[in-house]
Order: C-alpha cells, then sequence, then structure tokens
C-alpha cells in the first residue's frame, strides 16, 4: 500500500510539473500569467461623440414634459444621466420653458427648438417641435353656435405667400394670439355680389384687422358654375376684382380632410356670398349671414365678439 501511494504521488507531482502548475519557484507560470485564472477583459471608456435629446410625453399646452439625454458612441447609444453638466433651453419661452433638469413646461401652442449641450464634453443636441393644444370638441358640419370643425386648408396670405391655415393653429398658437374673430366669405369666381362684397371689405381689411378680426374668402367655385375652386384659383381671382387681395385665401377643393366640404356644409344654403365668424377663444361660429337679409356688421361684430349676434339687426347695449 506504501508503495502504491509513493507511485501515485508522484506521478501526480510530475503531472503538474509538466504543467507548470504546481511549484512555487515559477508561480505566474511559463506565459506570466497566474494559472488557471482569466486574464481581466479590456474595458474601453463609454465616450460618446454625439448627443441625442428625447422627449418622453407629448408637447400639449398644459403639460410638462421630460426630456431625456442619450449618447451616441459609433452606434452605441445609451440614456445619459442627467448631470449638472447638462445646459437645457428653450428658443421661444413664451411657448414653452425647460428647467435645469431637462423638464419642460407648455405654456401656449407654436413651433420651438429644445437644446441640450454638455460643457464637459463639448456636445450639444435640438429637438424641434410643435406644442399642440386639445382643440374643442365639435360636430362633423358647420352650423351657427356650433365649434367650427378642425378643417385645414393650403392657404395664401394677403401678399401671396402660401401657408396651411390650420383651424387648430389658429386656436392653440401663439401667432394668432391677437386674433379674436375670423370672417369667413363663401364665394365663388362667377358670383357677382361676391366681387362686390370683396372690394367692400377692401376698404375695411385694416380697420378691422386691427380690431383682432381676420378676413378669409373660400372660393367653392370657379368662374364656371359647378366646377371646384382650389386655393390657386381663389388667390388669382382674388387679385384680378381687387386692388389688394383683402384676405387670406383659400378654395373648397382644397379643404382637408374632406375636399368640396363647405359647399356641402348646413351653413352654406345656396347662396353667395354666404358669410359666418368665429370666434377664436372657442372657436364657436358667433354670427351666421343666413339669419338677415342684410350684410353682417362685421366692424361691430369684430368690436364686440362676446355680443349675443343670434340675431344680427339687435342693436348693441352698453
Amino acid at each position: 500500500m506504501m508503495t502504491r501511494f509513493v507511485l501515485k504521488t508522484a506521478v501526480l507531482a510530475a503531472a503538474l510539473l509538466a504543467f507548470g502548475c504546481g511549484g512555487e519557484s515559477d508561480p505566474a507560470g511559463p506565459s506570466g500569467s497566474k494559472p488557471g485564472k482569466p486574464e481581466d477583459p479590456i474595458v474601453i471608456p463609454y465616450e460618446p461623440t454625439a448627443l441625442i435629446v428625447r422627449a418622453d410625453g407629448d408637447f400639449k399646452v398644459g403639460n410638462t414634459v421630460q426630456l431625456r439625454v442619450f449618447g451616441d458612441q459609433d452606434g452605441d447609444i445609451r440614456e445619459l444621466e442627467r448631470t449638472s453638466d447638462f445646459v437645457f433651453l428653450s428658443d421661444d419661452e413664451e411657448i414653452a420653458t425647460v428647467d435645469e433638469s431637462g423638464l419642460v413646461s407648455v405654456h401656449k401652442g407654436g413651433p420651438v427648438t429644445f437644446q441640450v449641450a454638455s460643457l464637459e464634453r463639448g456636445l450639444e443636441a435640438k429637438l424641434p417641435s410643435r406644442t399642440s393644444c386639445d382643440y374643442p370638441r365639435f360636430a362633423a358640419d358647420i352650423n351657427f353656435d356650433r365649434v367650427m370643425p378642425n378643417f385645414s386648408w393650403l392657404a395664401s396670405q394677403r401678399d401671396g405667400a402660401g401657408f396651411q391655415l390650420r383651424m387648430e393653429d389658429v386656436y392653440c398658437d401663439r401667432e394668432w394670439e391677437d386674433t379674436q374673430t375670423i370672417l369667413f366669405v363663401l364665394s365663388a369666381g362667377w358670383c357677382q355680389p361676391c366681387t362686390q362684397w370683396a372690394r367692400e371689405l377692401e376698404t375695411m381689411v385694416d380697420s378691422l384687422e386691427a380690431d383682432g378680426m381676420k378676413i378669409v374668402i373660400a372660393e367653392l367655385e370657379t368662374k364656371s358654375h359647378g366646377v371646384p375652386a382650389d386655393s390657386d384659383f381663389a388667390y388669382r381671382h382674388l387679385a384680378e376684382i381687387t386692388k389688394s387681395v383683402p384676405s387670406i385665401a383659400i378654395g373648397d377643393l382644397d379643404t382637408t380632410p374632406e375636399p368640396g366640404f363647405l359647399i356641402r356644409s348646413g351653413i352654406f344654403q345656396g347662396f353667395f356670398p354666404t358669410s359666418f365668424v368665429i370666434r377664436t377663444r372657442d372657436m364657436k361660429i358667433i354670427a351666421d349671414g343666413n339669419r338677415t337679409q342684410y350684410r353682417l356688421p362685421v366692424e361691430s361684430i369684430a368690436k364686440n365678439p362676446e355680443w349675443d349676434w343670434s340675431d344680427p339687426t339687435k342693436p348693441i347695449k352698453n
């Protein structure tokens, strides 16, 4: 038994010696590393070369929304801890403000850009956005004392510049905050009384705008009966019949989401021109030209948008 034990011990010692694992004389082994222990992995520090900023909610009036900052290192995107190294900015604080932690408070509707900069890294990122609001509930038609549906149109300003006229923007955006009312005129290129009304509005437009009323002339048909008009025709026609276009010009063919909706709406009873007035604080139709045999007293309406205009002929009481 002693002989076998000694033999086994000798064989084991020889095996350990052969693999470089058994002697204190060479603790690191032949390769210089400790036997049986893996080498430490090489750690590459995370040093982003770009920043990305995102929002965790919708930018709606009255909301607070947290901005989140991410780093990008060759496609490896990770969220970064918000520290005092970050500086947050808003390019329009009337629309939205942002505090030192990246928390946004939305005050008004409109375009706004948020920016974050890392002073230590020398990096920055921007988040262009547009704040909005909840448009009042509306029925799918246009009628007196109802909210104007949330339509939009390709449109032209008085100087011919194109833009998108959105009822939601009228209600929400800061750029419309001085507009208290909008006079809509439903017109047609073949309609002579419409031409006369447009020329009268041309003499009134400056005083109306001073009182917070914008004019929108919507051409429903071209110079041919029954042919829908687009916004391009609307502006060209108004430029032909007036010395200076007195209004924003739109065409019913460009009504979104339903082209040709205005001529099918309840407020249009087949008569040109048809006029109605929207109060922008609640987007309600407060005056309807169908309720009088005369033209709407638009100058009085512009000055008194809170008056009851259910009977446009009723005198205003002080």
